[in-house]
């Protein structure tokens, strides 16, 4: 918009110089507080995991910058597919455990699925634009 506000009193010859800054850099300081994964195409890809159990496929996540707080809240959204031996399943029970979610990276756990312990899997959405991830430090 081309206005800076200053604190203090200036003249026009004493008047700090216009800070422009880069989107990229006013991006990665919004990231500290906010990021959402996902929903920016039909088949979003967050992340390659492991069965642990019969029933549950874990993989981590990493933030694109340090979030502001050691521990962000997670929240989940839509129907998630997971790729396992060239077969999909979906879910919407997702989950992350308190303490896995970090200020640089997060552990999910998508649940509720049938396969064999160690396989491992593709966690994509389910051909959705409304299936994402959000991790937030909003104060």
């Amino acid at each position: 918009t081309g206005v800076q506000l200053e604190v203090g009193t200036y003249t026009s010859s004493d008047l700090p110089p216009f800070r422009n800054e880069s989107y990229g850099d006013n991006l990665a300081r919004c990231h500290r507080y906010c990021v959402k994964f996902g929903g920016d195409s039909l088949y979003s890809t967050f992340c390659v995991g492991a069965a642990t159990t019969t029933a549950e496929l874990q993989g981590a996540v990493s933030l694109p910058v340090q979030m502001r707080t050691s521990a962000p809240s997670w929240s989940d959204y839509g129907t998630f597919r997971i790729f396992i031996d060239n077969a999909t399943q979906t879910t919407t029970a997702m989950a992350t455990a308190t303490g896995e979610c970090g200020n640089k990276s997060f552990h999910i756990k998508a649940q509720s699925l049938s396969m064999t312990a160690g396989q491992a899997g593709l966690l994509t959405a389910n051909n959705s634009l409304s299936t994402y991830f959000i991790v937030d430090t909003e104060l």
